[in-house]
């Protein structure tokens, strides 16, 4: 009698959440591990295993953190730089609470485009913050008042279309 060969099926196994979280990290290239924090001016220091300019968009992500944002300072040895190299010691200012060992990553393209969509909204455009738009109109002294050592009173009413008080 001629014996029935079992085949062998492969067991399909559900992958765990971390397994998930591992291969969703590999789309994103490490920037480097937050070595020491500096919780009153939110700032972390790390050494960089790739490099990394102002502007870029990255990801803070550790145990219970998962922060996206953009590279608004960085600094070697106390120094505002725009880039830094592999291997370089720097701060990053950070916008959040992190922890020691959290990590860094380049954001991916679809997390980066979504995080300058979100944020287009609050940054004016250069045109519109001219300096003169915030200040009140306030009156001059005139060159030769000072020069020449005569008083100067400022108007008793402001002129016609300003408020008499500003609300902030």
């Amino acid at each position: 009698m001629a014996k029935a060969k079992k085949k062998k099926t492969a067991k399909k196994t559900k992958k765990t959440k971390s397994q998930r979280s591992k291969k969703a990290a590999k789309k994103e290239k490490i920037a480097g591990k937050i070595e020491h924090i500096f919780e009153k001016i939110q700032v972390v220091t790390t050494t960089l295993k790739n490099p990394l300019k102002a502007g870029d968009i990255i990801r803070i992500k550790g145990h219970t953190t998962d922060i996206v944002q953009e590279v608004a300072s960085m600094q070697i040895e106390h120094k505002d730089v725009q880039k830094a190299k592999k291997g370089d010691g720097i701060g990053i200012k950070v916008n959040g609470y992190v922890r020691d060992n959290d990590v860094i990553y380049f954001a991916d393209k679809k997390t980066a485009a979504e995080f300058r969509k979100n944020n287009a909204a609050l940054r004016p455009e250069p045109e519109t913050c001219q300096k003169q738009a915030f200040l009140p109109n306030i009156p001059q002294v005139p060159k030769d008042a000072v020069s020449t050592g005569k008083t100067f009173q400022l108007p008793a009413q402001p002129p016609a279309g300003q408020p008499k008080y500003f609300s902030f």
